[in-house]
């Protein structure tokens, strides 16, 4: 089947300008958001103490404004922009619905206390060449069940570095672990944005995707925690 002409000359700017707006008024709104609930008035202060899904949704919208604008001078229709959007929000609905659920399971789990949980389960039993690749198994673990690797990571990082501190173990490896053990669950679990984003772009079946991608992630997490013992050892 050929594709669809395109209804409007393809330009570079039609990318790039929506992004570059997107990006400038998310940093702007966090400022401004921001400095109405600091106790400061420093700039770390208010991006700190700002809403960044309040930022980042007025920003998403003056941006589909502007980019509607763009495209009118262009003499793209705006009946046919409206039922663009319209069909383009119908096509990411299973994926918001994924995220909807995947984000308040994030949010319980640090509430239920499961960072401390983890503490208890892990903390003094490791030698010291074992802490790195424990925390990186930990990270990518946690990471898959609840499919946020920032929750994750705020779960694991505030007892990640006291261990790695009593068990004398390389700081940093250690972050890193969290880090990269986060981002394995990111692009493997079922209710991870980046997942669920990746199938909908390549217009993919979410479940066959998983199933195809899962030999490389699990592979190259495996590759992984080899290079993290290995570290330890050498540290």
């Amino acid at each position: 089947m050929e594709a669809a002409a395109p209804r409007i000359t393809p330009r570079i700017v039609n990318l790039v300008l929506p992004m570059l707006t997107v990006i400038a008024l998310s940093i702007i709104f966090f400022v401004f958001l921001g400095s109405e609930r600091s106790p400061d008035s420093s700039l770390i202060g208010a991006i700190t103490s700002t809403e960044p899904n309040r930022a980042m949704l007025v920003a998403l919208v003056i941006a589909v404004v502007l980019t509607a604008i763009l495209y009118a001078f262009q003499k793209y229709d705006i009946k046919e922009i409206t039922a663009d959007i319209i069909s383009g929000g119908n096509e990411i609905m299973p994926t918001l619905v994924i995220l909807a659920v995947a984000w308040p399971l994030a949010a319980v789990s640090q509430e239920l206390g499961l960072n401390v949980f983890i503490e208890q389960l892990v903390g003094g039993s490791l030698p010291v060449w074992g802490v790195a690749v424990a925390l990186f198994v930990l990270s990518a673990a946690v990471t898959y069940f609840i499919g946020s690797g920032w929750g994750a990571a705020s779960l694991i990082m505030p007892f990640a570095i006291p261990l790695a501190v009593s068990a004398g173990a390389a700081i940093p490896l250690c972050v890193a672990a969290v880090i990269t053990g986060g981002t394995f669950g990111d692009v493997t679990s079922p209710v991870a944005g980046m997942t669920n984003m990746s199938s909908h772009i390549a217009h993919a079946d979410h479940a066959k995707y998983l199933r195809y991608a899962a030999p490389y992630n699990f592979g190259a997490a495996g590759i992984a925690a080899i290079l993290y013992l290995v570290a330890g050892l050498v540290t």
